[in-house]
């Protein structure tokens, strides 16, 4: 009797776990203390009850959570309305496979997909851009739950001052500049400075020298992409505008 309580509490916990946690947080940051925490109730069970009554505990909840993990994505998820390869709406390992096939150029499949679905599709890969593709993760990781946007109408709505989407966790983990951060505060006053910058008194006075740089530019890798593919490295060191 005690093990079939068990076993019918490992569904219902997972269940709870999906409704209450995963739903309503960011768990990117968390999967090495997810693991661990696994780990340990798992030994924690088999060092109790043996491995067998382990093996069937943990199988009573991961299955159950994976299954309802994977319903809930492709058919009541919120961003299960916009198109998309099926794959694309279950796992993130369908964005690894696309880029296994496609050589890392996951920005030709997004073409495709563009052609196939429209300027809105769901897809499960983070931070690629092809051609003028406006990426933006609508409410956050894994891939699931990114909705790849080629509207270019779009660009107010999701990246303008007036804006209620936000960045991905993937910004937490990198320097924080203007472009690169998520706290709001930090990035007006840094855009403060940056307005200063791009004024248009300011602007006019290195119009002149920007100009004569991109000519320059412009004169001396146009021929030689002509010809056949060249390391044009130097000639952008060479060509950089020193203010």
């Amino acid at each position: 009797m005690a093990n079939s309580t068990v076993l019918l509490l490992g569904p219902l916990a997972a269940v709870m776990l999906h409704e209450i946690l995963l739903r309503r947080t960011e768990v990117d940051h968390l999967a090495l203390s997810i693991i661990i925490t696994s780990c340990i109730a798992y030994c924690t069970i088999v060092y109790l009850a043996g491995f067998l009554s382990a093996n069937a505990v943990s199988a009573s909840f991961w299955v159950p959570l994976w299954l309802y993990i994977g319903i809930y994505r492709a058919y009541f998820h919120p961003l299960q309305k916009y198109p998309g390869p099926f794959g694309a709406k279950l796992s993130k390992w369908w964005t690894v496979k696309q880029n296994w096939d496609t050589d890392l150029h996951f920005h030709r499949k997004l073409q495709e997909l563009q052609r196939e679905y429209g300027d809105y599709v769901r897809t499960g890969m983070s931070g690629e851009r092809g051609r003028f593709c406006i990426k933006r993760v609508l409410t956050s990781r894994p891939g699931p739950r990114e909705l790849t946007i080629f509207d270019v109408d779009a660009i107010p709505t999701v990246l303008g001052i007036q804006s209620k989407t936000s960045k991905g966790p993937l910004f937490d983990i990198m320097d924080k500049s203007l472009h690169l951060n998520r706290d709001k505060q930090f990035h007006r006053q840094r855009r403060r400075v940056w307005d200063n910058a791009f004024k248009t008194c300011v602007c006019s006075y290195s119009h002149e020298s920007c100009h004569s740089h991109i000519v320059q530019l412009y004169r001396t890798t146009l021929p030689r992409l002509k010809s056949s593919p060249n390391n044009c490295s130097h000639v952008y060191e060479s060509t950089k505008v020193v203010p």
